[in-house]
């Protein structure tokens, strides 16, 4: 599996989850960002080519709307409730997201986690 394949996976995955009744949006592209949302950018990779196989860290950023600080923590907790356990994440941080074309940070979640790709023939 190469890494395109290992983004499409991670998106399919995440957009199986039911989110208010719809399935979950997700997108790698940070133009269709579209709270409340998951955006999955490409993930940080090491590579270890004597073994066929590269390290991924990933991040997903769990996205609220900015329209209302008082739904934004039952908003941000939902999103969490709802995608817990599809990954072993490590981590959790909050992290407002500046959207492309400007605007009032989004505030989100920066949820991270590591998988092996395989590479190569």
């Amino acid at each position: 599996m190469g890494l395109a394949e290992a983004v499409a996976k991670v998106l399919e995955r995440f957009s199986s989850v039911t989110f208010n009744g719809a399935p979950l949006r997700v997108s790698d592209d940070s133009a269709q960002v579209n709270p409340p949302c998951v955006w999955v950018p490409v993930p940080g990779l090491d590579f270890n080519f004597q073994k066929g196989q590269m390290e991924a860290t990933w991040s997903a950023y769990l996205v609220a709307p900015n329209n209302n600080t008082l739904s934004v923590s039952q908003t941000l907790s939902e999103l969490l409730d709802a995608v817990s356990g599809l990954f072993p994440f490590t981590t959790a941080t909050a992290h407002p997201l500046l959207l492309q074309g400007g605007g009032q940070p989004h505030p989100s979640y920066q949820l991270t986690w590591h998988s092996r790709i395989r590479i190569g023939a």
